[in-house]
């Protein structure tokens, strides 16, 4: 747990550090050794709650969302683009995109993904005992 506190205090003043050395006016940087330095920063705080965070049993919603990832990252762009079309950012249609994007990517996962993955396991080379003579 100690390396989890260590991880978040790095990560904070990492941050502190990149929004005090950026003028947000423009976004013009006040000195390029601040800003690497705070993205280092924020590298290494994260590092360190990565690792910590392993040895934590998954909770079930996180380990759910790592199988329907990859259809995450394929609907993710045109729900988006559906949504925000029709439904203004400011009205809710980020967190709508959201949803949806969850939603089709688990009706993919079941219907499309987890067939395939079955299919899979029917050409999977089985392997045998050895020979062995008499």
């Amino acid at each position: 747990m100690a390396l989890t506190a260590v991880g978040v205090a790095v990560a904070f003043f990492a941050l502190a550090e990149l929004y005090g050395s950026l003028k947000l006016q423009g976004a013009v940087a006040t000195s390029s050794w601040r800003i690497c330095f705070g993205y280092f920063l924020v590298a290494a705080g994260c590092s360190l709650l990565i690792v910590a965070v392993q040895s934590l049993p998954a909770p079930a919603p996180f380990v759910y969302s790592g199988r329907v990832s990859y259809g995450l990252y394929v609907f993710h762009a045109p729900v988006l683009s559906l949504i925000l079309a029709r439904v203004p950012a400011s009205h809710g249609g980020i967190a709508l995109s959201l949803a949806a994007t969850y939603c089709v990517a688990a009706l993919s996962y079941h219907y499309f993904e987890m067939p395939f993955l079955k299919l899979k396991r029917r050409f999977e080379i089985v392997s045998t005992r050895p020979i062995t003579s008499p």
